[in-house]
């Protein structure tokens, strides 16, 4: 991989294409070429820094694949026999990028947004994207970063009418009841026709914090599968976001009044905007959420609920 080449000296801007160390990789690369093992600088992300090397031998195949942001670039490209590019859209890249480098190198989601709008997205759009043109294979990568998700949250969800009575005839005498609002802001991402779009970006205000949500919606009648990651960032992130080609596409208040015990959620929802209201019933567990149906199946319509996991 290219980023195993970044020089030793310490930067943030990882994207920046003076970092690559292109005379130890041409090196390398015609070391390999001409059958010689070769000795290859590792990079470790955690403390910025070349901790040392590591040998490769030339491969039975004769075969050697050169992986990275820079792979494609000008200084590269005359020792390729065959150059492939693959990219994913700048929606699904943000999700990937983030959590990268949250693992990688311990940053902040909210610092390395920040990162992504300032500095690598320029980058990109200066020094990496005019070199994916010269791919003799171009793929679009359709990967879904949200179908490997751990820990669903099942909710049952419905359109009826519940008074809060209703609900606290089903829940133990311990339930605790609260109230809160949220202002959801949902933005369409680059390049996405808002009649199709299933991937908005949610920016969500509740008690003055700031909360980025990634979600996909898969429909299977009567379930909604949609997985959500979520990242604290600041208001300050939004300017960001449309920087790099977001656009708002609805600001939506929600008004919430919710019931809970150790076993069972029940919330009710008011869109404002949508004039709307809506009975949810959520859940970690589904066997749970399936023996408290017999209570639970009176406050819906069986034919106007559906089955969401998150």
């Amino acid at each position: 991989m290219t980023l195993n080449y970044l020089c030793a000296k310490y930067t943030k801007d990882l994207v920046d294409p003076r970092l690559t160390d292109y005379n130890t990789l041409l090196d390398n690369i015609h070391g390999l070429k001409a059958g010689r093992p070769v000795q290859v600088p590792i990079y470790d992300f955690k403390t910025s820094s070349r901790i040392g090397y590591r040998t490769v031998e030339v491969p039975s195949s004769r075969i050697v694949i050169i992986e990275g942001i820079y792979a494609l670039s000008e200084r590269l490209r005359p020792l390729l026999d065959l150059r492939v590019s693959v990219t994913g859209g700048i929606h699904l890249d943000l999700v990937k990028r983030v959590l990268r480098d949250i693992q990688r190198a311990g940053q902040e989601p909210e610092e390395i947004i920040h990162q992504i709008s300032e500095t690598v997205y320029p980058m990109y759009k200066a020094f990496i994207e005019p070199d994916l043109q010269t791919a003799h294979i171009k793929i679009i990568n359709k990967f879904n970063p949200f179908t490997g998700f751990q820990s669903p949250t099942y909710i049952l969800k419905s359109t009826r009418s519940v008074t809060a009575e209703q609900i606290k005839t089903i829940l133990s005498e311990e339930y605790k009841e609260t109230k809160e609002e949220t202002y959801d802001i949902y933005l369409l991402p680059p390049a996405e026709d808002p009649e199709a779009c299933q991937s908005y970006l949610r920016m969500r205000n509740r008690d003055g914090k700031y909360n980025l949500m990634f979600e996909e919606w898969v429909t299977d009648s009567p379930f909604i599968i949609s997985p959500r990651i979520t990242f604290e960032v600041s208001v300050r992130l939004l300017g960001g976001l449309m920087a790099l080609g977001y656009t708002i596409a609805a600001i939506l208040k929600r008004s919430s009044h919710i019931f809970c015990d150790d076993r069972v959620s029940i919330k009710t929802d008011w869109l404002e905007q949508l004039n709307r209201h809506y009975v949810q019933v959520l859940r970690a567990v589904l066997l749970v959420l399936q023996s408290r149906i017999p209570s639970i199946f009176p406050l819906f319509d069986m034919d106007e609920h559906c089955l969401f996991v998150l």
